[in-house]
């Protein structure tokens, strides 16, 4: 892919994807600066406080990481990783990942959402396939045709899945939280925790609660049933067409200690991954300068081999000439050399005679 960087004065505040025809990944990186990867130049325009892009083919953006991110229209898969300010996407045609960002709003997305290290909310209006969330700190409000599972607890949540859903929850003191599936229900809550929780399944219910008195599972009305866990400071409302489990493993002190260091943790990965991103990218420009000087010298080897290897097998067909009969200076010295060899004369007078011979000729 051909790297370019555009010049846009002032560090850009707003990147704005109107759209993108294949995948695209937009990194936020620590550079106050925008570079682009591609096959195929997309259209840049500056905009108001940032540039537009549009494109056809892959694209790799580049983009400081404190740079509001918006995307119209992406017709393929689509990353957005280390931006810590609100990313926007009204509309993805593939598979969605998002990274290490501040805060997110989507639109619609019709593959799957992987989503992981969101320091504060998370809206998704809809979402096609399954959607997995990991130490997302805001609250969650989404809707998935597949399955949802939420693997850290969220202090809100409302979400409704068309398929089986496992949610983790803290719910914030004097929140309204409601959990819906079409198929079964799974949702964690941490020992200790404040809410009363309504519930109503289409299978079986069952309520695995940790405490020191009891620890077994509980079965429920499968209609309408209300449970009081702690002072109930906030509510939460489970509907599955299934089967519905509650249960949780961890006190809420342990438990918000795991989300902080959870979150911390991803933190230090995205100043890590962008460090680690910059130091790829050296590494990349040196081994790309390395390569080519390497290509040139294989070039030069294999021409002196191929001119080699011509000259061995380039014979020549043309005859030989006779040799020319020599002629009377030739025969003189082939008479001076014999007298010579026989005794006749010395070696000064055969020099003398040779050098006469010479000016003669």
């Amino acid at each position: 892919m051909t790297e370019k960087e555009l010049l846009t004065g002032a560090p850009p505040a707003v990147i704005w994807v109107e759209r993108s025809e294949k995948d695209l990944t937009i990194e936020g990186w620590s550079e106050p600066r925008v570079v682009i990867e591609y096959d195929e130049e997309p259209k840049v325009e500056p905009v108001e406080q940032g540039i537009a892009v549009s494109a056809e083919d892959d694209l790799y953006l580049h983009v400081p990481f404190n740079a509001k991110v918006e995307v119209v229209s992406a017709q393929a898969d689509l990353v957005v990783r280390d931006i810590k300010s609100n990313v926007a996407i009204r509309q993805c045609a593939g598979d969605l990942v998002l990274r290490h960002c501040d805060s997110a709003e989507l639109g619609e997305v019709r593959g799957s959402l992987n989503v992981r290290d969101i320091g504060g909310n998370l809206k998704a209006q809809t979402v096609t396939g399954d959607a997995k969330l990991r130490h997302v700190l805001g609250a969650v409000e989404l809707e998935a045709g597949g399955d949802v599972r939420v693997e850290h607890p969220v202090p809100q949540a409302r979400i409704r899945s068309g398929g089986d859903a496992s949610v983790a929850i803290l719910p914030k003191p004097g929140t309204e939280n409601r959990i819906f599936a079409r198929g079964d229900l799974r949702c964690y809550l941490p020992s200790g925790a404040s809410v009363i929780v309504e519930g109503k399944a289409g299978g079986d219910a069952f309520m695995r609660y940790p405490s020191a008195e009891n620890e077994s599972q509980t079965p429920l009305k499968n209609g309408p049933f209300t449970v009081t866990l702690g002072k109930g400071e906030a509510r939460l409302s489970l509907e599955a067409d299934g089967d519905l489990w509650i249960g949780g493993w961890m006190d809420v002190d342990s438990w918000g200690e795991w989300r902080e260091l959870g979150h911390d943790m991803g933190q230090l990965g995205m100043e890590f991954g962008m460090l680690a991103g910059e130091f790829g990218r050296w590494v990349e420009r040196n081994m790309h300068e390395k390569f080519d000087q390497y290509d040139k010298r294989l070039r030069r080897k294999m021409e002196e081999a191929r001119f080699a290897r011509d000259r061995r097998y380039a014979w020549d067909v043309t005859p030989p000439r006779p040799p020319s009969p020599p002629g009377a200076g030739e025969n003189e010295r082939l008479s001076i050399l014999d007298m010579l060899q026989k005794g006749k004369i010395t070696v000064d007078e055969a020099e003398r005679l040779l050098s006469a011979l010479e000016k003669s000729g």
